[in-house]
């Protein structure tokens, strides 16, 4: 074995362990962004997962707000998890098509 080959996967398998360690720490970075003057407020992950929807009472009528919320968040995440899954298709295909195998990076920002 070449040392050149060596240095290439000591240096793809720190690659995977930094890619781990991201994969960590993207569950506890947070974001916050509002809409509608603040009131509809939306908490996410850096690894794109919506954590809560908040809406102001007085947009709803009384006593829809928390399954509204909650729907919206299940929608949301929904769509960003069909959406991931798409370009993990097309650029696998691509990727293939190059002769090059696709890593596993589903939990990277997932």
């Amino acid at each position: 074995m070449s040392q050149g080959f060596g240095e290439s996967l000591k240096m793809l398998g720190d690659l995977r362990a930094k890619i781990e360690k991201m994969k960590e720490e993207a569950g506890n970075i947070r974001v916050e962004a509002t809409s509608g003057g603040g009131m509809v407020k939306v908490v996410a992950n850096a690894r794109l997962e919506v954590l809560s929807v908040q809406i102001e009472p007085g947009i709803l009528n009384p006593g829809e707000r928390e399954l509204v919320q909650d729907l919206v968040t299940s929608a949301v995440n929904s769509a960003i998890t069909k959406a991931q899954a798409e370009m993990r298709n097309k650029l696998g295909i691509e990727l293939l098509a190059l002769g090059v195998p696709l890593p596993d990076l589903s939990g990277l920002v997932q």
